[in-house]
């Protein structure tokens, strides 16, 4: 956690930005630098607040049980159903999961390496475990004292509104939104309907 938040924080003297945004584990990085550094204005899209261990993680030994042994297409499929990032994933038998996840993989093919999903992959580990070092310090939180967007998506799973409801009592100057019809991996996908929000809250 501490390189990550020294590292954004050596992007924004670099570029002499005072705004940031985070996405998922990016905006616990984004909230942590806004304890320790000069942030302006921080905006955040569902950030892994687990409240009495509320974000599910009973999925993650063999998760990395199948990442050590390479089985990436099997360890991203254990991740959708264990934490339900995706409406109806839970319900879905495991091999229609993997089914999907082989299409998504025949869709990235043209993308830049390192960008895949599947790449991306181990990095979910010290996501997870810092989110689970995190759990219930969302008070922490509370010495923030800048505008803060706080948002989250209409589809995506109750832990994931309990969290930024329980971050938005904590930061005084927050304001909590609800995207429609998004859900965890909406910011992705829905661009110019995200960043149309974040051009007016930065503005």
């Amino acid at each position: 956690m501490q390189k990550a938040v020294e590292d954004l924080n050596a992007v924004m003297e670099a570029t002499q930005a005072g705004f940031v945004f985070g996405h998922s584990a990016g905006g616990l990085i984004a909230l942590e630098t806004a304890l320790l550094f000069p942030v302006k204005k921080l905006a955040v899209y569902e950030t892994p607040i687990s409240i009495a261990h509320s974000l599910p993680s009973d999925w993650l030994g063999n998760f990395e049980k199948a990442i050590e042994k390479k089985q990436f297409k099997k360890a991203m499929a254990i991740s959708l159903k264990g934490l339900r990032v995706m409406e109806g994933i839970e319900k879905m038998p495991f091999w229609v999961v993997l089914l999907l996840i082989n299409v998504i993989s025949i869709l990235e093919r043209k993308k830049e390496k390192g960008t895949k999903m599947l790449e991306l992959l181990p990095t979910l580990i010290p996501d997870m475990k810092m989110a689970m070092l995190l759990d219930s310090k969302q008070e922490r939180y509370s010495a923030i004292s800048i505008p803060a967007l706080l948002m989250q998506g209409s589809k995506s799973p109750a832990y994931f509104h309990e969290g930024t409801k329980a971050l938005n009592v904590c930061i005084s100057q927050s304001t909590l939104k609800t995207m429609e019809g998004f859900d965890h991996y909406s910011p992705e996908e829905k661009v110019d309907e995200l960043a149309k929000e974040l051009i007016s809250f930065f503005k």
